[in-house]
Parts: structure tokens; sequence; C-alpha cells
């Protein structure tokens, strides 16, 4: 597909960081790849911050996308797994700019209601319209991690002019 921009998508979290690459090419959709990036809650934060940076950094290298897009950092009374996410949010971005990659960041809200139709839509809505929207079986991908990440890249797709930005188109 000679006009395809792929754009990745990242859930980043410290135990589990989800990551969904789809093509877009005009109204065409379509699942390039998926996966998580697992660390083990029993090594030091620096190793769990290292392992998502290297895993999306191998990602954005093996695909070459023409943009990431991340979620907004949210509030949390639990200033730990707030703290968490945004350092493993860091991680994912930094991997990302390493490799001369455009980040963009969108609001939980603002995928949800790109995604579900509603910004107050629960994670298993996002899960179900992005299967129906990426044409995903069900069976296939269960992680909530990764359809959250497909979700901010259907979000990126819908919201992006894709032409007045400056993107790798393969």
């Amino acid at each position: 597909m000679p006009d395809e921009v792929l754009i990745l998508g990242i859930d980043p979290a410290l135990s589990v960081t989800g990551y969904g690459i789809i093509g877009v090419n005009g109204d065409d959709l379509r699942l390039i790849s998926y996966g998580e990036i697992r660390t083990n809650d029993r090594n030091e934060l620096a190793y769990r911050l290292h392992r998502i940076y290297s895993g999306i950094r191998e990602v954005v290298q093996n695909h070459r996308p023409s943009l990431a897009v991340l979620e907004e950092g949210f509030y949390s009374k639990n200033v730990k797994i707030a703290l968490g996410l945004g350092q493993a949010r860091g991680a994912a971005m930094v991997a990302c700019a390493e490799c001369g990659l455009e980040v963009k960041l969108f609001a939980a809200r603002e995928i949800k209601q790109a995604v579900a139709g509603r910004g107050s839509a629960s994670k298993e809505q996002v899960a179900y319209m992005v299967k129906a929207r990426l044409q995903i079986e069900d069976g296939v991908i269960d992680s909530l991690d990764i359809t959250d990440s497909l979700g901010a890249a259907l979000c990126a797709a819908q919201k992006l002019d894709m032409e007045s930005h400056d993107v790798r188109v393969h």
C-alpha cells in the first residue's frame, strides 16, 4: 500500500505496556502489529524502565511508524501508581523521540470519544469498538493493554489530518 501511514499506539504501564500499530490509507485501516512489553515487579525500577524503553525502541525500529500516540497523564489518588505510569510513559516517549518519531498525546476521554463514541466508555467498550473497527476476531486479542494502545492509534487516525503532518509514507 504505497500511501499507507503507520501509527503506533502505546498504553504505558510499569507492569505491562501494550502497543499496537495500525496502517492508515485514506479510510482503510488495518492491523499491522501488536504486543505487550512485560516487566517483573521484583526487578529494580531502572531495569523495568529500560525494558520498556528498549522494547518500544525495537518496535519502532522494526516497523518504522510515522507517528506514536500515547494517552496523556491521568490523575490518581494513588501517587505511587500515577508516578509509575508517568515514568513508564516517559521511557516510551524517549524511545520514540530517540528514533526521530513524532509523539502525540491525547486525553483518555478524547480517545474513548473517538473510538467508542462516549468519553466515559469503559475499557471493555473501547476494546469492543477497536476489534470491530479493525476487524479483529474474538479471542485474537484479549489484552486491554493492547486494545487501549490500538484505541490511541485509531484516535490519531481519526483526529489528525495526515497531509498536514510531516510523516513518512510507506
